[in-house]
């Protein structure tokens, strides 16, 4: 568990230095953020954007059933 914080951590900073140098730092909507996205993602900004959201949802899936239990 520590581990995979660990990770998130190094994201998180590796994602805000990549905004910041590229001029992008006030992000209010989830167009913005995928639009954030171009400098790393080009043309498969909306693609990578999606599977992101999409597999944060299939991860909150066993955690809503498990609690539900």
């Amino acid at each position: 568990m520590g581990y995979s914080n660990v990770i998130s951590l190094f994201i998180i900073v590796a994602t805000a230095a990549t905004l910041n140098a590229n001029g992008i730092t006030h992000i209010e909507t989830s167009a913005q953020a995928a639009e954030a996205l171009r400098p790393i993602a080009g043309v498969f900004t909306f693609a990578m954007f999606s599977a992101g959201i999409i597999g944060i949802g299939l991860l909150a899936v066993p955690v809503l059933a498990a609690s539900c239990a």
